[in-house]
């Protein structure tokens, strides 16, 4: 479900608490103004709802905030800290505080200089029409398998508060391991599966763009297997 981060980083920033943002999903599922939200510190990866390679993540940060950061790792040809606060440009740039986060040795830039091109690709599809392409996905889904009566949907319906996944609880006496082994070795199935503290083993649908609605009623049928698999099983 989404979650506001705007409300309560605007909340907070007159107290001068700082604020850090870490989310995987929204990039390439929401609309999203790093302005609006003034968080201190905003990170997120590209690779999941962009369609950038693994290792694609961004950090923005509050020129306040960049200027506390340290990286937790250097290598070879880290100067001093303090040097890096001096305003004045030097050999490394007029960008040092966000340089001296760079020394943290070998590092393939393979993903950052692909980006670019995910990025464009994603504007020749729209990104409007991407993004209603995948809420349609969740609809078509959650009609489906809310057919199946062990299936209860956890996530809202309305679009304010729910993007491009939907998540179902299991009311069936299985294990998450068991459940993820069944699905893989009989269907070919990998799908999102994780233990709640409180709403039990839940089940995760990613609807991208790319996903056909013939492999949506594919899950729906190997779900329909499981509950008699788990019949067998306890005869």
């Amino acid at each position: 479900m989404v979650f506001l981060a705007r409300e309560p980083c605007q909340l907070v920033v007159i107290r001068g608490i700082a604020t850090i943002v870490d989310e995987a999903h929204t990039v390439g599922t929401l609309e999203l103004s790093l302005r609006d939200i003034q968080a201190n510190c905003y990170g997120s990866n590209l690779n999941k709802w962009l369609g950038a390679p693994t290792g694609s993540t961004f950090l923005t940060c509050k020129a306040e905030t960049l200027i506390c950061l340290e990286p937790l790792i250097v290598s070879r040809g880290f100067p001093k800290s303090s040097y890096f606060h001096q305003n004045a440009d030097n050999g490394f740039g007029s960008t040092q505080n966000i340089r001296k986060l760079e020394f943290v040795g070998t590092m393939d830039p393979c993903p950052w200089l692909v980006t670019p091109n995910a990025i464009e690709f994603q504007e020749k599809l729209g990104f409007k029409n991407k993004n209603q392409r995948q809420r349609n996905l969740v609809q078509h889904t959650r009609n489906r398998l809310v057919l199946i009566n062990w299936l209860i949907s956890a996530t809202p319906k309305s679009a304010e508060t729910s993007c491009s996944m939907i998540a179902f609880q299991v009311k069936l006496p299985i294990r998450l391991d068991l459940m993820r082994k069944f699905l893989w070795e009989k269907h070919h199935l990998e799908i999102g599966l994780n233990q709640h503290s409180r709403l039990g083993l839940l089940l995760r649908v990613s609807c991208h763009f790319f996903i056909e609605e013939n492999e949506i009623e594919h899950l729906a049928k190997a779900l329909l297997n499981l509950e008699q698999w788990i019949s067998k099983c306890s005869n």
